[in-house]
């Protein structure tokens, strides 16, 4: 998905011929690629440090994780695989503006940032689909971990089989310059219809479909959240107010667990914006470029580095909620403390 700017429509396979068209200055390094690098530096550095952060966090619990733990420790693995096959990798192209890596490495890496884009992507996918049957099926909480074991599942075996046919698109190509022969690591299409189709199915795969079931799932969790609010709002049940003596505590645990799942939710689906915030500007572009023929292939650079830019969000959200959690915790701690006071 990486494209390099500039005249890309003569690289040849192989052999090269001489015509009569005069020999062009190769792609330089210029302020553009630097800007580019500080920005793809700084979004890898964050991404990496955030996802670490979490992953250990995570091991560290204690005891059997929530469906939501297991869910977020896969999302943070398959952001780190995106800071590395994505982020790094374009950190290095860009600084060597030449594919230096031979026709192996082309292949195996265009496979390897698809297979982590697949996997982020359905990763939240599932997500949104746990928070969905904890909001509106409560009381199959109990399959829930089992659950959640076939969406990783599927994610991971789904990434692995949609990222193989980079391996048959992309290979290394080169280009005669004034300065000699130019390495580029590109895909080989031989008509317009095969780029643009392959465009339309990796949008659908990877952004249309994830999006409805996403939207749906969400629909469905705010339409359930309405609806168990007005059921409680005539028995408000805040922390504060809570009496140590005279409360039933069947009721307690339910509004605490109601909240915990409405909590969990709201973090859900701050990831699922996040998601559709940085990846929507790029498939908007991407399908101009793609089927209407946009001649400017450095503004789908720049809108793909937002889109990955995602992996280092997620890690965030993920702290924010965390230390909130903490945070409240030790305040309805407090709370409940001095409300027992003889």
């Amino acid at each position: 998905m990486i494209l390099l700017a500039g005249n890309e429509s003569v690289y040849t396979n192989g052999s090269y011929f001489v015509t009569e068209e005069p020999l062009v200055d190769a792609p330089q390094f210029d302020n553009v690629y630097m800007t580019k690098l500080c920005v793809l530096g700084t979004v890898f550095f964050i991404s990496v440090i955030g996802n670490t952060i979490v992953i250990v966090q995570i091991f560290r619990i204690r005891g059997s994780r929530t469906t939501i733990q297991s869910l977020i420790l896969h999302l943070a693995i398959a952001d780190l695989m995106v800071s590395f096959f994505n982020i790094l990798m374009d950190i290095i192209w860009t600084a060597t503006v030449e594919w230096l890596a031979g026709d192996v490495m082309c292949k195996i890496m265009k496979c390897l940032t698809v297979f982590g884009l697949h996997l982020s992507t359905y990763i939240t996918v599932g997500i949104a689909l746990d928070r969905c049957f904890a909001i509106i099926s409560p009381m199959s909480r109990s399959k829930g971990p089992f659950r959640v074991r076939i969406m990783i599942t599927t994610a991971w075996v789904l990434s692995a089989l949609l990222s193989m046919p980079q391996a048959f698109i992309f290979q290394e190509q080169k280009k005669l310059f004034r300065q000699g022969m130019f390495h580029q690591c590109r895909d080989s299409y031989t008509a317009a219809w095969q780029s643009q189709l392959y465009s339309a199915s990796s949008m659908l795969l990877l952004f249309v479909i994830p999006l409805i079931i996403m939207v749906t799932a969400y629909a469905l969790i705010l339409k359930t959240i309405i609806k168990t609010s007005r059921q409680f709002h005539d028995t408000p049940m805040s922390s504060a107010s809570l009496s140590c003596n005279s409360v039933n505590h069947g009721q307690i645990r339910t509004h605490l667990f109601e909240r915990a799942r409405k909590k969990s939710s709201r973090m859900s689906a701050v990831i699922v914006a996040a998601f559709i915030l940085c990846w929507t500007p790029y498939y908007i572009i991407f399908l101009g470029f793609a089927f209407f023929h946009w001649e400017n292939s450095r503004t789908v650079t720049y809108f793909f580095s937002l889109g990955t830019s995602n992996c280092m969000l997620n890690p965030l959200i993920y702290g924010a909620f965390t230390i909130y959690k903490v945070h409240r915790r030790r305040l309805v701690a407090a709370e409940g403390a001095t409300n027992c006071l003889p």
